[in-house]
């Protein structure tokens, strides 16, 4: 039976990514949950996106699972046995055959995966663990960072009435500047926007001029462990007013009164990567798990080679 069946909220999570109402967006009609239960107590929980015979990562959502119920002074040893047993059980209940998933950082414990008939690759994030010193966060920062964010200060101001259009406005300036189409539709973003704040998990960030133009604009979700910026953009001709920066500040600041840690949802490519550095974040990795079909190994492997003839950059 689905935990989620009467409620659009579940405990067993680690993270807003993991919600029923957030999968309900992403994902309508698609995702499953796997449980393991002892004494009519759920001690895991694995939601899953399916697609066909596969399961797969729904857009805009960083990880998916495996929540496991902590138990505190357990020893390493009985964890991991325990960590390993529970990854078998919930695997077993899996109604796919082939997987390409990413994991929580919480799921740290991966050669079971191994066993089970999976690769797996790392994956790596920035976060900021410590957000009850705001000063020392800054002060752990780059001077780069800092020299931006005192330009950005003065050079903008915060929007409080900023919404949903300005939001799209600023991702489409973005992808514009780059002679690309948004990686998403415009109805999915409009609908996790309007979910994440009806469902108190989000937050809109934008700053721009006195006369109320947006420069820059992001949409950051959150729950009580971590605040992550989910989408957002910027208009090129503001570049220079170092916007970016402080909304990603601002979002620290929001971040620091309502989470626990501050999740910059980590990037592959070399420029973001080098941007969220910065802020003085910590590297934490987390990993993708694959199981696929001999053409999805052919495609996986084909496809960044045809992305570097073409000039795309990884």
């Amino acid at each position: 039976m689905s935990l989620s069946e009467n409620s659009k909220v579940t405990p067993y999570a680690n993270s807003v990514f993991e919600q029923p109402w957030w999968l309900d967006v992403v994902a309508p009609g698609r995702w499953r949950e796997l449980t393991v239960e002892e004494n009519g107590e759920v001690v895991a929980r694995w939601p899953i996106v399916v697609n066909k015979n596969k399961a797969v990562m729904p857009k805009l959502t960083q990880t998916l699972g495996i929540w496991i119920k902590p138990i505190e002074g357990e020893s390493v040893p009985n964890r991991l046995s325990r960590t390993k047993e529970l990854i078998e059980k919930l695997y077993n209940q899996a109604p796919v055959r082939y997987w390409d998933c990413s994991l929580s950082p919480n799921c740290d414990y991966v050669l079971p995966f191994r066993w089970l008939g999976f690769s797996f690759e790392p994956r790596f994030t920035y976060v900021i663990d410590e957000l009850t010193n705001l000063e020392y966060v800054k002060a752990s920062a780059s001077k780069t960072f800092r020299k931006n964010l005192r330009r950005a200060m003065k050079e903008t101001s915060l929007i409080e009435k900023a919404g949903f259009d300005d939001l799209l406005a600023c991702m489409k300036a973005t992808y514009a500047a780059q002679n690309r189409k948004l990686p998403v539709s415009e109805e999915l973003v409009s609908s996790l926007y309007h979910a994440a704040l009806e469902n108190g998990a989000g937050r809109l960030i934008a700053v721009g001029d006195e006369q109320g133009n947006v420069y820059d604009c992001t949409l950051f979700v959150f729950d009580e462990k971590r605040c992550y910026p989910l989408i957002g953009g910027s208009k090129p001709e503001y570049h220079a007013s170092c916007g970016k920066t402080r909304v990603l500040w601002e979002g620290i600041v929001f971040a620091s009164a309502n989470s626990r840690a501050f999740d910059f949802e980590g990037s592959m490519i070399e420029g973001i990567e080098a941007f969220y550095r910065r802020f003085g974040g910590v590297p934490r990795v987390y990993y993708s798990i694959k199981k696929t079909h001999i053409a999805d190994a052919c495609l996986n492997y084909l496809k960044p080679r045809a992305k570097s003839l073409i000039g795309y950059k990884q």
